[in-house]
């Protein structure tokens, strides 16, 4: 990644947060879609409640740091690591 993407993505990264911080309370639910070009890799350890066990067998990429940390930190699960794929 270049670094003038990194600088834009960890912006929109900043920018997600913020919203979800303004929005998100206790009894919402919340659905964040898009293409974040982020991969993640399989659980590395328990601690990792943001997701599930069924990711594709790929490393994960400064994009899927991005995206960890934002679910960690804002306790969202990220759902599509839940399902069953191929793969899994």
């Amino acid at each position: 990644m270049t670094k003038k993407n990194e600088i834009f993505t960890k912006k929109i990264y900043e920018i997600l947060n913020d919203l979800i911080s303004k929005y998100k309370s206790a009894s919402d639910i919340l659905i964040i879609g898009g293409d974040f070009n982020a991969r993640i890799d399989r659980k590395s350890n328990d601690n990792e409640v943001f997701m599930g066990t069924c990711t594709r067998n790929t490393d994960r990429n400064s994009d899927g740091n991005y995206l960890a940390i934002l679910c960690s930190n804002n306790h969202i699960y990220i759902s599509n690591t839940h399902f069953n794929h191929r793969e899994c």
